[in-house]
Parts: C-alpha cells; structure tokens; sequence
C-alpha cells in the first residue's frame, strides 16, 4: 500500500481546519490521549512542545516560521483539546512543513526537569532518553548505539494495538551481510541492499521484494563557485556527456527511473519539457571546446566508497567522460567523510546519492536544494530562480505558482545545475511470512505498526 505525500490526516489530531481566511489553523485532539507513561497528552503539552521548539531555535522552528507560525505567540491554548496556530501570511506550506519528525509532541512532565542552564531545551538528553514521551504505537524498549534498537507495544497508544508486538531494529553496516542474514530466515526484512542483489531476490522463493517509487533526486553535483565549473557550457558538456541510461540499467538494474528536472516526478509541477540531455559525446566535444577546453581537460570526480551504486556510477562515468575528452580520476570517500564535506560544500564534481524532500512542495524541494545555504551542495545560484523562489514560496496563486516552478525548471536544466542522473525505487525485502507492508512516500519510510508475521 502507498500513501499520498500531498493529503494530510489526523493522528494524534481529531481534526483541523484553517478559518479566517488561512490566517489561523484550528487542532482539535482526540479524546483521552496519553504519552506512553499515562500522563494526559493535552493542548499544554503541545503549547509547551511549540514553545521549546521556538526557544530551541533549530530546524524545526525555521521550517515552521517558514510556514508563517512565527513564534511562542502565534500557538495559543484554546481549551483542554484545542491548539490554535496563527499564521501571518496565508501559505500551501504550513501542513506539509508540520509533517515532520521535529513535531513530535513532548511530555512536559519527563522533559521540563531536564532542562537545565546548561541544557536548556533537553535536547542532549533526548538524545538518549525517550520514556514517557512516546505517542507513537511502539515506544523504545532498549538501545544499544550502533548496535540495535527494540521496540515494544505501547500500551498507551490512542489506536489499535499493532499486531506484531515486538520489533529488534539491528544495525548491520554491510548490505552483503544483511542479505546473507535475509536469506537464512535470520532477519525478516532487509533493505538498503545493492541493486544487483535485490534482483536476485527476485527468484528467491522464500522471499518477497517490494518495490516503490520515490522522489528522490540522485545528481551528479558540479560546485558552481569553483573552476571550471562556474562555466554553464563546462556543465553542459559533462551532461551530454554522462551515461544516463548505462547508469540506470547496469548500477541500478532497472530500479530507478530517468530524473529529467530538479522538481522530481511525483511532485506537483514537475515537468520533463525542457529536459534535452542525452549521452551525445559529439555534442559533449563541440561544448567543451566553446567553453575553451578544445583539447579537453582532467576533472577528479568523488564517490561514497560505502555505496554499492555510488562506486559503480564511478566507474560508469569515468568511462563516458573519457569518450568526450574529460579524463577522469576517481576518489573515493567513506559515508562519514563525504557527508561532512558535502555539508561544508567542499566537494567540487561528486555522486550526490540522493534527496528526499518531506514535504512534497516543488518551492519548498527548490528553495533547499537550489537556493538555501545549507543544502545547495552545489552552490548553484541565478538571481531569475533566487527572485521566483522568493516571490512564490508562500504565495496562494497557485495558477501563477505552477508556471513560476515550471520556468525555474526551464532554468535549472538549461544551465545544468546538476547532471540530473535518477529517481531510485525504494526497495524492501522481506520473509514471505511477513505482510502488510506500508509505504509512505512522504518520508520515504514503512511503518511496522501495519506489519503482520505469519
């Protein structure tokens, strides 16, 4: 079963609705709500939850001030059951934006004698500790830190009680040995497998392989800022130049499809219109030399050594780049290493495994890879796109929104901020005995809560 990443539904939350024009969204909680511990989980518990978040200061109050609920003031008590967020500016943001992670309701009786001068928010506590603020169908019954993780029954969730009882999460680094445990019936669900295994599972009676489609962006990403790849024509080069469908069939096996804009399939807007590239090494040549490389150049090109995928795309592009006159030189980085210089932006023409945008908002996905100082790895930047993003963001024009994301895509791929390679499936194999299998494609994850074991 697949979820829909643009229709909300209540958990914790009887109902909501917007009133007064969108300036105000209205949350109404179920009835006899308890945090795992048995203490009532009421509308304090979320003012107070709203208000750590704000004091906090971090990604989650930005991702909501983005939204237009701009602080402590704006999330009022309304009663016992009711929380009213005020929102300055009417936006198609707010819902998706509060669908995430950093929104979990906190118990202010666990959490409140934690924070300290030293601690203010808890937050380095909840690293670690997390009984009596679960409100979830399973709270955690132990943690051994990269080890595993035991989850048991909450005996206090409002909904029915999951039908499988317990579920032992293991961390187990090597997707050799988390086939290998698959297939012996020592594990009952895998994933993250390499693409070639997963096929093979394919004829495994004993196995059942569920595939589902993502959005997902899997790039190969060229730092604008540094030569030569602030040069557009540089850029374009190396895309008709890349192996697109080699990629596809041979690293991913056929468990991917074509990515053809930065707005990814699947998301409102996207479009594959003005999508041009193709492996074309001739045409990769003549670009070259209009960009003053005739005689080619040398590029070293970073991969994620702890990625089947990413090391085979390596190889891949190495290749193809040498038919057009680029030689290549691989360098290969653990996962630790390349996260670190990928955040820092110090990586130059590099794999970018993929992106998952959580909330399925075609401004909201732009403005974090394309524009924002975090997560525009590629430092990418053109003032038409950097104006739309900021004219269109929160607007309720959503006639003029689709057409201002429709030029931004124009942009983005006729400039080649990235060489767009892929939007993988997500892949999950289980145990034939193992059934109700729920994919919620928003967060790109499956909830055991629907799981059954026969």
């Amino acid at each position: 079963i697949i979820g829909s990443p643009n229709e909300f539904t209540g958990d914790l939350a009887e109902s909501f609705r917007f009133t007064d024009g969108g300036k105000k969204l209205v949350v109404t909680l179920r009835r006899g709500l308890k945090f795992s511990n048995g203490d009532p989980l009421d509308a304090n518990a979320v003012k107070f939850t709203y208000d750590r978040l704000f004091d906090q200061g971090a990604t989650t109050a930005a991702l909501t001030k983005m939204a237009k609920v701009m602080g402590k003031d704006s999330v009022r008590v309304v009663d016992d059951r009711t929380v009213e967020f005020a929102v300055a500016d009417p936006n198609p943001l707010l819902l998706g934006n509060m669908s995430q992670y950093g929104h979990s309701i906190l118990n202010p009786n666990v959490v409140r004698p934690h924070m300290t001068a030293a601690d203010p928010s808890a937050h380095e506590w909840l690293k670690s500790n997390t009984k009596g603020t679960e409100t979830g169908p399973y709270l955690l019954e132990s943690w051994q830190p990269g080890v595993e993780f035991v989850f048991a029954r909450n005996p206090n969730f409002w909904g029915r009680p999951p039908r499988i009882s317990r579920v032992v999460l293991r961390i187990v680094p090597d997707p050799s040995t988390r086939l290998a445990l698959l297939k012996s019936g020592d594990v009952d669900i895998a994933r993250d497998l390499a693409p070639l295994d997963e096929v093979g599972l394919l004829k495994d009676q004993g196995v059942s392989v569920n595939r589902f489609p993502t959005r997902i962006v899997s790039f190969l990403g060229m730092n604008a800022k540094v030569p030569p790849f602030n040069n557009v024509k540089l850029r374009q080069a190396i895309s008709y130049a890349a192996p697109y469908d080699t990629i596809v069939r041979s690293v991913m096996v056929g468990f991917a499809r074509r990515l053809t804009s930065p707005v990814p399939s699947g998301m409102p807007t996207h479009t594959d219109e003005f999508f041009k590239y193709k492996t074309d090494p001739a045409k990769a040549k003549a670009l070259l030399a209009e960009a003053g490389f005739p005689n080619g150049l040398s590029l070293t090109f970073t991969s994620r050594a702890d990625l089947a995928e990413s090391k085979g795309i390596a190889i891949w592009v190495k290749s193809a780049l040498a038919r057009a006159g680029i030689n290549v030189t691989i360098n290969e980085m653990q996962g630790a290493a390349f996260t670190a210089a990928l955040q820092k932006h110090d990586l130059v023409f590099f794999h970018h495994p993929g992106w998952n945008s959580i909330n399925n908002d075609p401004f909201y996905h732009v403005f974090w890879l394309l524009q924002s100082a975090c997560c525009d790895y590629t430092n990418y930047s053109n003032p038409e796109i950097d104006d739309l993003i900021r004219r269109f963001t929160i607007s309720t024009d959503l006639s003029a929104r689709a057409d201002a994301s429709r030029r931004i895509q124009q942009i983005a791929v006729d400039e080649a901020a990235w060489v767009f390679l892929y939007q993988p499936d997500l892949v999950l194999a289980t145990r034939k005995n193992i059934g109700g299998v729920v994919y919620y494609p928003a967060d790109v994850r499956f909830r055991y809560y629907f799981m059954t074991k026969e």
